[in-house]
């Protein structure tokens, strides 16, 4: 790993191809994402912006050719970079992952209720969004009158909560992104403390802990499908990271089998986010991981 870091960090042109080959492959935008935020990292906002731009350039260009991807490729691209880029700035100027990540969860709760402002009925938006996606326009298939119909409720049911798992999936993209790039940004400058903290360190803290709480009491009043419902998706996500990084502390501690680390991430995705939740929630409260001695680092 470290040797691929500091090929990857040895040149910005390097970075450029990186971050634009693996954007166009499945799953490999996490990896882009994360080398784009390690290049803010290293040469700060301006001079990370000649490999971003290069790179949007390459992509927009792609996107503008290509057969099926057209503009939405292009505007993917740009808003993936953009936050990226914001991200990376955002962790120079706090010092610290920690920070950024609630600073970030913040920010993204509050995208959220703008864009319920701005929309006005996000169900219907939604509706009509996946309505004119690709993958019911392209795929060939034709349902009959009572699957189109079942679809229909689907969609409606999924477009009540689609602003909430839209905001948090954006968010939560960024933030694997971030912590991907600066590990890579912090291996490559081959030293043996994180600068900004170590990422089994994160803890989000009681006052996130009390938003989400608030946000579950105000759901139930409200309804569960508003907007302050569809800020939880993010309260929720962030607690799952922080569980993500409480597996790091206890393989790092208790000094598990390193095949740990990979399998959470293999399971997260297929359910175990709900049990990190739970678990990066009570750490929150109760701080488990740093009434603990730190093991030392080798």
């Amino acid at each position: 790993m470290k040797d691929a870091a500091t090929w990857v960090m040895a040149y910005r042109h390097r970075q450029t191809a990186v971050i634009t080959a693996l954007f166009l492959v499945p799953l490999g935008i996490v990896v882009s994402v994360g080398v784009a935020t390690a290049s803010v990292l290293a040469h700060g906002v301006g001079g990370a912006l000649p490999v971003l731009s290069g790179s949007l350039l390459i992509l927009a260009v792609a996107g503008l050719v290509g057969p099926t991807h057209g503009l939405g490729l292009a505007a993917m691209s740009a808003a993936v970079l953009a936050g990226a880029l914001f991200l990376g700035w955002l962790l120079r100027k706090t010092e610290s992952l920690t920070l950024t990540v609630q600073i970030s969860a913040l920010i993204a709760m509050t995208g959220i209720v703008l864009f319920y402002v701005g929309i006005g009925d996000p169900q219907a938006f939604w509706v009509k969004w996946a309505q004119a996606s690709p993958i019911f326009n392209q795929t060939g298939w034709e349902p009959t009158e009572s699957q189109a119909e079942i679809l229909s409720d689907s969609i409606r049911q999924l477009a009540l909560f689609g602003t909430g798992i839209a905001g948090s999936a954006w968010w939560l993209l960024g933030v694997i992104g971030l912590v991907f790039g600066y590990h890579l940004w912090d291996i490559a400058r081959d030293e043996s403390e994180s600068r900004f903290g170590r990422f089994r360190d994160l803890n989000l803290g009681r006052a996130l802990a009390v938003l989400l709480l608030l946000q579950a009491l105000l759901a139930a009043l409200m309804g569960s499908t508003g907007v302050v419902a569809n800020t939880a998706w993010v309260s929720i996500f962030a607690f799952s990271v922080h569980g993500v990084a409480l597996v790091h502390w206890a393989q790092k501690k208790w000094k598990l089998p390193t095949m740990i680390l990979p399998a959470a991430y293999v399971l997260y995705p297929l359910g175990m986010w709900q049990l990190m939740s739970l678990a990066g929630y009570v750490d929150s409260w109760f701080n488990f991981s740093r009434r603990q001695p730190e093991a030392p680092d080798t």
